[in-house]
């Protein structure tokens, strides 16, 4: 038995507490983020989806994801036009 076998377990343990704790202090939610910001980026990236879908000749698909990038409401909308 080499000098520091016995001490394997206790590093694996260590170790995988603190890259979990690592995990946990950048999770998303300690970076706010706007609502609205991630809407705009959903609205662009349904609208670039749905343009290749247009390029490839599947205009139905493309208008399905179109819709889905305008808001709800015209009047007052909840994401970018």
């Amino acid at each position: 038995m080499r000098p520091y076998d016995f001490m394997k377990p206790f590093v694996l343990l260590l170790s995988i507490i603190s890259f979990s704790a690592s995990i946990f202090a950048i999770s998303p939610r300690n970076f706010p983020v706007k609502d609205s910001l991630l809407k705009r980026y959903e609205s662009l990236y349904l609208t670039n989806q749905s343009t290749k879908l247009i390029n490839n000749g599947d205009t139905k698909s493309a208008a399905t994801l179109l819709l889905k990038a305008l808001p709800e409401d015209l009047d007052n909308p909840s994401r970018p036009l």
